[in-house]
């Protein structure tokens, strides 16, 4: 968790016009060379074409895939001026989330569930991820992650 919380990114694309441009940033978002970026985006490209990653109801990508360029849950933001526009649908950005792909981590895909349902449940986080207001976003994700912590904390008897 606190790992996750170290390595926020967010990022913000212009005049895109194509999806194919907006996964390709999203590979190089948590890369830490081109090797790596074209793993990621690969794999978030192969995760789209299996079934479409556009959230209706948010207006954005939901851009996400095992891998094993990353040791811990990877979470990101690549927000789009002006939004992009296919098929009649809008999008807005795109979420960028990454888990390791070397183990089955129960705990990393609660943790990436917690953080899909604070898009559709936190209003705020939504606003501010879509301003771009990066700290805003960070401390709405902070927020929403402790307290998803300590519920898993209580379920588990710690507290």
């Amino acid at each position: 968790l606190l790992d996750l919380l170290d390595n926020l990114r967010f990022d913000s694309m212009f005049a895109v016009r194509r999806r194919a441009e907006v996964i390709e940033r999203a590979g190089a978002l948590f890369a830490d060379n081109e090797q790596d970026a074209s793993y990621i985006e690969s794999g978030l490209y192969e995760r789209d074409q299996l079934a479409d990653t556009y959230v209706k109801q948010l207006h954005m990508l939901l851009l996400h895939c095992q891998t094993s360029t990353v040791e811990h849950a990877r979470f990101g933001y690549i927000k789009l001026e002006p939004p992009l526009y296919e098929n009649g649908r809008i999008i807005l950005g795109a979420v960028v989330m990454l888990v390791p792909e070397r183990r089955e981590d129960n705990i990393l895909h609660q943790l990436t569930g917690a953080l899909s349902a604070l898009l559709v449940e936190d209003k705020k986080l939504l606003e501010r991820l879509r301003a771009g207001d990066w700290d805003g976003s960070k401390a709405c994700i902070e927020a929403g992650l402790g307290a998803y912590y300590k519920q898993f904390l209580k379920k588990m008897g710690g507290v």
